[in-house]
């Protein structure tokens, strides 16, 4: 059973309009974070606390241990964030033992709860929020491509990218990505010899448990829309296979944080 520490702060009201969540990842059985990871808490030290509400602190931990470990674990976790970014510390917090997202995310692969969480309202502009000025950017048609690998009777698998990207940090998928995942669907649907190896990828540094995270939310999609798990596998792949090598623009970084799919002929 997943264990769940949560942390609620309760801060003095002020004007926010935008609720976001910042999530640090941990290695198996560790509560130290790697450079990367620490990076991602410099967004509360570098902003006033006039400009950061937090509302709480969500310290999860995976199966593989005992409640009593874990609870120790998620204790430890915590607290190497709230070492690494003082600012999130509060005097008036609570602590709440529970099992609330145990059911909606109980097929995450089991780094997905390796983590820390942190909910907060910010005047600011949140650190996944893209500016305007970037330009996504641009791939082949899918369909095309997924036409061509069909008719190539010498090609057995193909890899392809797809226009799945994501949020800086998050497996929360860019606005706009469902039509690319719909079209995904419809060729394995209408292929049913098809099978599909789901592989996830992260920009600006080492990140396997966000890979991971990343390709499950491809495999999810299309298991919910009835293609066979049989037919599929997904993995993380960490920074290993850049889609942009070496990533200078924030175009570039935008580019890598992507999943695409190995497909086989059967």
């Amino acid at each position: 059973m997943e264990r769940v520490l949560y942390i609620l702060f309760v801060l003095m009201p002020f004007i926010a309009f935008n609720q976001d969540t910042i999530s640090v990842f941990f290695d198996h059985n560790s509560h130290v974070l790697n450079t990367v990871e620490k990076n991602k808490l410099l967004f509360f030290s570098e902003n006033p606390n006039s400009q950061i509400s937090l509302l709480k602190i969500e310290s999860h931990c995976d199966v593989t241990g005992s409640i009593e470990y874990n609870d120790k674990l998620a204790k430890r976790r915590l607290e190497e964030v709230l070492s690494i970014s003082p600012p999130l510390r509060h005097n008036e917090s609570e602590i709440i033992r529970g099992e609330r997202d145990a059911q909606s995310s109980q097929n995450k692969p089991q780094d997905y709860f390796r983590r820390v969480s942190i909910i907060y309202n910010s005047s600011t502009p949140p650190p996944k929020v893209l500016s305007s000025q970037v330009d996504l950017p641009v791939v082949k048609d899918i369909e095309n491509e997924f036409s061509e690998f069909l008719k190539d009777p010498t090609a057995s698998e193909r890899t392809i990218q797809l226009s799945v990207l994501f949020f800086p940090g998050e497996d929360i998928l860019l606005p706009g990505q469902e039509s690319e995942l719909s079209k995904l669907y419809d060729f394995l649907h209408y292929n049913q010899s098809i099978t599909a190896h789901i592989r996830g990828h992260v920009c600006c540094g080492s990140n396997q448990d966000l890979s991971s995270a990343r390709s499950f939310v491809v495999y999810s999609y299309l298991t919910k829309h009835s293609i066979s798990p049989d037919r599929l596998t997904y993995k993380g792949y960490n920074n290993t296979i850049p889609f942009v090598f070496p990533e200078i623009t924030e175009s570039d970084k935008i580019s890598n944080r992507r999943v695409d799919v190995v497909f086989t002929k059967k």
